[in-house]
């Protein structure tokens, strides 16, 4: 089994997914710049809870990663991919931040023989601040990070396979490749700018629309 072949492939199936990322629930400011000048402090139904995203304009939140994939072929290897939605949570606190987490795995089964498998987790960590009115909520996205968990399995069928490193230093690249690509392309996971929702909150739904979306987050 090709390194490079196995990366190409791997890869793929990941950075299409990375754009389903929480677009819909962060946005950056008009101008570019943060200005907690402008950061109030509000008190209404949804701060200090912890919410997840459950629909966008009716489809279900878990239906964009959870995802069963085509056997796709890269040179002489054919691989199984599917993708599954790990966490999702968001907590407006009371001090006008916005913390947020989003999760998911993909992963690729080779039937070999011998059976191995890839599994990539990635993981969206934000944090961030928001102003809202009575009916308005807007945030503004102040700090992004990605992380990308690579692992290899079993181990002693990968060990046999590769040459030069083991297989932990091979996770570690794998990781490190695709957390670099995802970084190079901001715009896969930041959506839009300057987005003003209308909000409601009707016992434990929380509900944010702007222009033709619709989300609908549950409390936790």
């Amino acid at each position: 089994m090709a390194e490079i072949s196995m990366k190409l492939l791997f890869r793929t199936s990941a950075i299409v997914l990375i754009g389903l990322f929480p677009i819909f629930a962060v946005g950056c400011s008009e101008d570019g710049e943060n200005k907690k000048e402008d950061v109030v402090v509000v008190d209404f139904d949804f701060v200090g809870s912890s919410w997840e995203i459950v629909s966008i304009n009716g489809e279900m939140f878990e239906t964009f990663f959870s995802q069963n994939f085509a056997p796709e072929q890269s040179d002489d290897i054919e691989a199984e991919q599917e993708s599954t939605l790990i966490s999702n949570n968001w907590v407006f606190e009371d001090d006008g931040s916005l913390t947020g987490n989003l999760a998911f795995e993909v992963s690729e089964k080779y039937p070999g023989p011998p059976a191995s498998s890839m599994t990539q987790k990635l993981t969206q960590t934000i944090a961030g601040m928001y102003i809202a009115d009575e009916e308005t909520l807007k945030i503004t996205t102040e700090d992004i990070k990605l992380d990308v968990e690579v692992t290899l399995e079993p181990k002693e069928v990968w060990a046999a396979q590769i040459v030069g490193k083991t297989v932990e230093q091979l996770e570690a690249d794998l990781a490190a490749e695709s957390k670099s690509g995802f970084e190079q392309n901001p715009s896969d996971f930041i959506f839009d700018s300057g987005i003003e929702y209308t909000w409601n909150v009707t016992g434990d739904t929380l509900t944010l629309t702007y222009s033709d979306q619709k989300m609908v987050l549950k409390k936790k």
